[in-house]
């Protein structure tokens, strides 16, 4: 008798599955709660979630660009510090 894994075009094994890999980024406990009072009521789900929007539009807006003006750069640290997470 086949197993249902036999008679898939495409079983696990054959699958290469790509994983994201994560690295850990500090943040003082502090403001880690502001940043969770914050996105309450919001579609971000964790601070995680937050860090990760704001460092992806960052990094896009810089790759559309070429390079931030100085004036880019402050008005995102001006957000970020806005959102507690600069002081």
């Amino acid at each position: 008798m086949a197993s249902i894994a036999d008679t898939t075009p495409f079983s696990r094994r054959d699958v290469s599955v790509r994983m994201t890999e994560y690295t850990t980024v500090s943040i003082p406990k502090d403001l880690g709660d502001r940043v969770e009072e914050t996105i309450e009521g919001t579609s971000f789900s964790s601070t995680s979630d937050l860090v990760r929007f704001l460092l992806r539009s960052i990094v896009i807006q810089h790759q559309q660009k070429g390079e931030l003006t100085e004036a880019e750069f402050t008005e995102i640290a001006d957000q970020l510090s806005d959102l507690g997470y600069l002081d």
